[in-house]
């Protein structure tokens, strides 16, 4: 039978790793303090939220956008003053 040694970082030694700077992966904080406007998937709390100049003005299930994405539009129309907003599926035309 043949070991396989196991390389160890000495202790204390991270990685050095970078959370990404996208939206998404910012906290409540970070977005009021750069006065984020936009949309931002917040896959922790299960939500789609909607946010204007660093406030969270809506926000709506991923289950339920998914089940019924025509409230979704019609909340991107009345928060951001849109017409015919359509999310695009994802899909190839």
């Amino acid at each position: 039978m043949h070991l396989i040694g196991i390389a160890q970082k000495p202790e204390g030694e991270i990685d050095d790793y970078r959370r990404s700077d996208h939206n998404d992966f910012k906290d409540s904080n970070e977005l009021r303090k750069i006065e984020f406007s936009g949309q931002r998937v917040n896959k922790i709390s299960g939500y789609i939220e909607l946010w204007v100049f660093g406030e969270k003005v809506f926000e709506m299930p991923i289950l339920e956008v998914a089940a019924c994405p025509e409230n979704w539009e019609r909340a991107y129309e009345d928060v951001f003053a849109l017409n015919k907003v359509k999310m695009d599926s994802g899909r190839q035309k």
